[in-house]
């Protein structure tokens, strides 16, 4: 490894900045260059390399989260529920605390994200104005965040690229010489100007000549056209001369997510990978460490691993290709001491080493086991995957379509939802699989709540009740808040109390406090409408409490519960308070849905305190929003203001026509609650006629 004082140099400025940026392409040194700095830091460091799966918005947190945890055991970890912005800011500021200082995180390979969930949570956290983290990031590409151009106007961006990265003369002389290579000068500005200083293609050079002293030098530079021939030929020439069991482990190993000794050893059945992954560290064999933790893990340069699989079909054959990916993934799979994040990462992993072996029933089995154990959140990571496997397959694992509904719900599919979870319904049926019928039926209930078909949900809640293990209590909970929410929504509060009380008794005895506030804030919802005031507040007080506990960002619906409630009680700045400290929160994370109750609120508030103009710059900033999301309650309680707003007016016609369409929206919910409201409105507009 060669030192370059001048990159470490930049580096060392860039702590003063808050976003520093190394982007250039594969080969370039980004990973060896970040890692020799760091080797000389003393601040807390995480250094996170990134992968496709990481996409996955509660992945890539949890991955996070993991890794601090593991350096600082009493930070509380994220809850799935907060918005990713939240919770990254969350999960850095304790770290902060801890260190007592701004620390460091490194996200090497982000050119692998493209979710842009991701890209916006980084933009809100890096325009926090308490950030105590220098972020680093290394990619192929510059990543799309828009905080980029206005940190470069602010002179709080750092940037090192293409060109900064590449040797220069006097680097490749000083490179070559390191290494016992003392070339010509004119050899050496050859070398320099047809590498044009990529460090990957010096590497290979110095590989080659190193271990051929008769090689043609220029019959080496004459091949270079672009990254991969040239890559592939000098590394051809690296490999072939490594003995021969050093080629069989660069081949075979090369299909793995990563190198350990412990994986290695299993894998290829052998007792000496530690020493051998030593020896290839030390011949600069395009390696590296994954991570700096006590398990210690490598994987070969992304160039060097692709062309090392690509010479491992070529000498064995596609047939034998796929044996070792089922290798790799048993392996993988065996694996159950690691922590749990290792562990879900080396299950998916062998997911993609079973779906290239063609091992789709295997395949499909561990896909249904990863699925019962992500949250609601993690659910999209499971998508390529359906992709992949036969329709047959799916249709015949009832774990993996409930897994495919829950997706689809969460998508806004309703169709297909309904359609996968009556598949599974049908399957669990067939071989008796009484969790999976429960599951099913429970699923469906909820399909059918979201699309307001009640009747039809509390039917498959009964169905789900009938079949359920009495001492499946989170199950039983489930069920019974949705069928709370069905009658509540229908006008049947006796039966909504009964099971919001049910269910809320099975979470606080299973201790899921973030679930027994989410029950509070429901009851509160619906005690609400019917004029019990005091009972709402003291419920919804209870739920606010909790969650600001937990530090989970659903406070943001009991925030809105309180406002509305004291609004109604004419305590107008206890109502100003909530609807403010929402506001705050959904603009600090960037939710819009959340900044449109905010400003429906305060355009209610407005709008009892007389001020006409601010109530309808707040409806008609909300209308904005909800016009892009089409939320049906947000939408309804704005056309009821909007109605009340005009009928203080005196403007009869837009009251009469604002509360038309409040009761339109109320009937297309199926909401006998709101309906009721919307016709009150327009009762006290006709008294006013």
């Amino acid at each position: 490894m060669l030192a370059r004082p001048r990159l470490l140099a930049a580096l060392n400025r860039a702590t003063a900045s808050r976003l520093t940026l190394v982007i250039a392409p594969a080969g370039y040194g980004k990973t060896t260059l970040l890692g020799e700095w760091v080797r000389g830091r003393s601040e807390f460091i995480l250094w996170r390399t990134l992968g496709e799966l990481d996409n996955a918005p509660t992945y890539f947190l949890q991955g996070l989260s993991a890794e601090l945890r593991s350096r600082f055991a009493d930070i509380s970890p994220p809850l799935a529920t907060s918005p990713l912005a939240y919770a990254l800011a969350r999960l850095f500021h304790q770290a902060a605390q801890r260190t007592g200082q701004p620390w460091l995180l490194i996200l090497d390979d982000y050119h692998l994200i493209t979710n842009p969930q991701l890209h916006q949570a980084l933009d809100t956290v890096l325009s926090l104005p308490d950030w105590p983290v220098h972020l680093m990031i290394a990619s192929r590409n510059l990543p799309p965040l828009t905080m980029i151009a206005r940190l470069r106007v602010e002179g709080r961006l750092t940037e090192l690229d293409e060109a900064d990265l590449r040797f220069d003369l006097t680097e490749t002389q000083c490179f070559l010489a390191a290494r016992g290579l003392v070339l010509q000068e004119a050899d050496v500005r050859q070398v320099a100007e047809r590498t044009e200083g990529w460090p990957s293609a010096l590497q290979l050079v110095h590989q080659a000549l190193q271990r051929s002293p008769h090689f043609d030098l220029p019959a080496i530079l004459g091949r270079i056209s672009d990254e991969r021939p040239l890559f592939d030929y000098l590394a051809g020439q690296v490999l072939a001369h490594q003995p021969p069991a050093i080629q069989d482990f660069l081949r075979r190993t090369a299909l793995l997510p990563y190198l350990s000794s412990d994986l290695c050893n299993a894998y290829l059945d052998i007792a000496n990978a530690a020493t051998l992954l030593n020896e290839l560290e030390r011949e600069h064999l395009f390696i590296a460490p994954v991570t700096e933790a006590t398990s210690r893990r490598l994987r070969y340069h992304a160039l060097f691993q692709a062309f090392l699989q690509r010479c491992l079909e070529l000498e064995e054959g596609a047939a034998a290709v796929r044996a070792w990916h089922r290798r790799a993934a048993t392996c993988l799979l065996a694996n159950q001491a690691a922590p749990p994040q290792q562990r879900l990462d080396d299950q998916s992993a062998a997911v993609e080493h079973l779906l290239a072996a063609n091992e789709w029933t295997d395949a499909a089995q561990v896909i249904a086991n990863l699925a019962d154990t992500l949250d609601f959140g993690n659910l999209p990571r499971l998508e390529p995957w359906f992709a992949r496997l036969p329709t047959e397959v799916i249709t015949a694992n009832p774990r993996l379509l409930i897994a495919l509904g829950q997706l689809r719900e969460r998508q806004g599919r309703w169709g297909e939802a309904l359609a996968a979870l009556q598949q599974a319904e049908r399957v669990a049926q067939s071989t008796g699989a009484i969790a999976d019928l429960t599951q099913a039926y429970r699923w469906q209930a909820w399909v059918y709540f979201r699309q307001d078909r009640y009747a039809e949900s509390i039917a498959l809640c009964r169905q789900a009740l009938a079949v359920a293990p009495t001492d499946n209590a989170e199950e039983l909970a489930a069920i019974y808040n949705i069928l709370a929410n069905c009658y509540g929504n229908s006008g049947e509060l006796e039966q909504q109390q009964r099971y919001h009380r049910r269910a809320l008794e099975l979470f606080r005895r299973l201790g899921y406090r973030e679930r027994e506030a989410q029950i509070l804030h429901n009851i509160a919802a619906y005690d609400l409408p019917q004029g019990l005031l005091r009972e709402a507040l003291e419920t919804e007080q209870i739920s606010l409490r909790i969650l600001d506990e937990l530090h989970s960002y659903r406070v943001c619906f009991p925030l809105i519960t309180l406002a509305q409630t004291y609004l109604q009680c004419g305590e107008f700045e206890q109502a100003r308070a909530a609807a403010e400290r929402l506001l705050r929160l959904a603009d600090a994370y960037q939710d819009a849905i959340r900044r449109a109750y905010a400003l429906l609120l305060l355009g209610h508030l407005h709008r009892e305190q007389g001020n006409t103009t601010a109530a309808r710059s707040c409806y008609e900033e909300a209308w904005g929003i909800a016009g892009q999301t089409q939320d049906g309650f947000l939408c309804f309680e704005l056309h009821q203001g909007q109605a009340r707003l005009a009928l203080d007016a005196g403007d009869l016609r837009e009251a009469r026509r604002q509360g038309q369409m409040a009761l339109e929206r109320s009937r297309q919910s199926s909401d006998c609650q709101l309906t009721g409201r919307a016709l009150i409105t327009l009762g006290q507009i006709a008294d006013a006629a």
